[in-house]
């Protein structure tokens, strides 16, 4: 079976200039080069798997696979067989051996995403493989080594969770060797300015930017969310406020060359008339062709009437003759 992520071909960009970034960039340039699991926390949207693509880019597996998996959107019966693998006959539809994201990781780097919402039973098995560094597939005998740095995320408090026991106090200490928290965009609202021409550039009109009141006045906004919801309503205005292209035409521009106002409307009634007046011709000309068609095969239908009464008349003569 063939990895489902291999090294990722684009690099990560982790954007921003504030103090909570710079703290962020500089934890990942001193953690690439270590082995050492590493947990990364922060609110959905805060960029915990452009964290993880970078870790994995400056370390020296860069050339190796990297696997991520969102244990959070694989049903609770498939999430065992898809981290761990399976072999043939272990459970009903299991008609040939597959290879979990473990040994599709090996050598490499596992993302596992929103770990915080594993099963309690599952948490035991990934326990012991942190501590194994072995493998063994759902209904297998035998168990696989494998060479892997785990990287995991989560938005969820885990040291509140495990205080409640949803989640396992040993498994919390061997995921979070190291941990790197990512604010949201409320702590770095220095960075928007940034994050909005970062958007704007990769966006599928890169040639529609924001205008300088523009990005003031969305950089003036009480940001509650994360980069991806900045990421979401940059692209979202993009697409529906009338920006300035780069050529210097706006939509009003684009709009009265093809001679209407901004608003849609015509720019003058005569234009309404002659329009209305040329889907009327189109519309005479079009009946005119019919009916003139019409009576072409009427008459032809009657030439032809008239041609076999013609041809039965001359056989009548002849045969009295």
């Amino acid at each position: 079976m063939k990895a489902p992520a291999s090294p990722p071909t684009k690099l990560a960009e982790l954007v921003g200039a504030s103090p909570a970034i710079v703290k962020v960039r500089a934890l990942v340039d001193q953690l690439a080069a270590s082995s050492v699991s590493i947990l990364v926390t922060g609110p959905s949207g805060s960029g915990k798997e452009v964290v993880a693509q970078l870790l994995h880019q400056r370390s020296s597996r860069a050339a190796r696979p990297f696997v991520a998996i969102n244990c959070a959107a694989i049903p609770r019966d498939l999430l065992e067989s898809e981290i761990f693998g399976h072999e043939a006959g272990s459970f009903t539809g299991a008609a040939k051996a597959r290879r979990g994201r473990f040994e599709l990781a090996d050598t490499g780097t596992l993302f596992l995403d929103e770990i915080g919402d594993m099963p309690a039973e599952f948490q035991v098995k990934l326990l012991r493989i942190l501590e194994t560094r072995l493998v063994e597939r759902v209904g297998g005998m035998l168990a696989f080594p494998v060479d892997v740095r785990l990287i995991a995320a989560t938005n969820v408090d885990l040291a509140e969770a495990v205080a409640s026991g949803r989640f396992r106090e040993d498994l919390f200490y061997r995921l979070a060797v190291v941990e790197i928290r990512l604010p949201g965009l409320a702590e770095r609202e220095s960075d928007v300015p940034l994050l909005l021409e970062h958007f704007a550039r990769h966006s599928e009109r890169p040639r529609v930017g924001f205008t300088a009141s523009a990005t003031d006045y969305l950089a003036a906004q009480p940001w509650r969310g994360t980069s991806a919801s900045c990421g979401t309503s940059s692209r979202g205005r993009l697409h529906s406020t009338p920006a300035r292209c780069s050529t210097g035409r706006s939509r009003r521009h684009s709009s009265m060359a093809r001679g209407t106002r901004s608003t849609g409307r015509p720019r003058c009634r005569r234009a309404t008339i002659v329009a209305r007046g040329a889907t009327a011709s189109r519309s005479t000309s079009r009946r005119c062709s019919t009916r003139s068609s019409r009576r072409i095969s009427a008459m032809r239908s009657a030439g032809l009437r008239a041609a076999s009464r013609g041809r039965h008349a001359y056989s009548a003569c002849a045969g009295r003759r």
